[in-house]
């Protein structure tokens, strides 16, 4: 598997692109790479090409830029990961599958059981360990377009954010003692221009926060009778909504 590094100023018209530190680090101590070895470079925004090592620093190397080549496909429906900040390393396993499985935006939130602050992930440079997190993550799963990853905000304020699309609070099975219609039935026959895809801490939504969404036209569903941890429900959530839309499952 030829190494894949993150170059987010190269252009189409460069023949030479000089790696950050970091990038640099991992080619020379870490892969070990040495002038001549093929590389692939990708810019986070879609693009990508094979490469040669030219020179090998561990500060700034820098590679030949030889010829685009054609990156994973993006999912068919962008989709907007709004995850419930979890605690310690868990957050950034979210990143790092969100990442892998596609979706175009991550848009962290703060709820009423959230067991973090908005003051304490800024303190922590939270959202720079979360955007690198997604590059590794992005590296190793062959994507060459990074997700948008906000500042986290309180889930109220989000959801007075206008939103072109469909938003899907996903809920437990029989969360408050109410019946939750399925994801599959409350699902458009055609792709909306976005979804968002909204998943609660680990203790749950309020009845409060739910009420709220749904004045602010969220539309509950479950994805089945397990209830899923906090950490693995926003994967499963975005596989099944980038098969739902997939071109093959057209009239279904």
């Amino acid at each position: 598997m030829v190494p894949r590094f993150y170059a987010p100023d190269l252009d189409s018209s460069h023949t030479r692109v000089t790696l950050s530190p970091d990038e640099s680090h991992h080619l020379v101590r870490v892969l070990r790479l040495a002038r001549g070895d093929h590389a692939i470079v990708f810019d986070g925004r879609g693009a990508e090409f094979l490469a040669t090592v030219e020179s090998a620093d561990r500060q700034a190397a820098v590679v030949r830029v030889l010829e685009p080549r054609q990156p994973a496909p993006d999912p068919p429906v962008n989709i907007v990961l709004v995850q419930s900040v979890l605690k310690g390393d868990k957050m950034e396993m979210v990143i790092r599958d969100a990442t892998m499985a596609g979706v175009a935006h991550i848009m962290p939130v703060i709820t009423e059981r959230s067991q973090v602050k908005v003051s304490a992930l800024a303190r922590g440079h939270a959202l720079e360990r979360w955007q690198r997190v997604s590059i590794s993550s992005a590296k190793q799963c062959g994507r060459a377009r990074l997700p948008t990853i906000d500042k986290a905000v309180p889930f109220d304020e989000w959801l007075r954010t206008p939103f072109d699309g469909l938003r899907l609070l996903l809920v437990e099975p029989s969360a408050g003692d109410q019946v939750t219609a399925k994801l599959r039935d409350v699902l458009p026959t055609a792709p909306p221009r976005a979804i968002g895809s909204i998943v609660g801490p680990e203790g749950g939504w309020t009845s409060d926060e739910r009420h709220f969404a749904a004045e602010e036209g969220c539309v509950a569903a479950s994805l089945g009778p397990m209830t899923l941890r906090a950490d693995a429900a926003g994967l499963v959530a975005v596989a099944v909504l980038s098969f739902a839309f997939d071109g093959s499952q057209a009239g279904r």
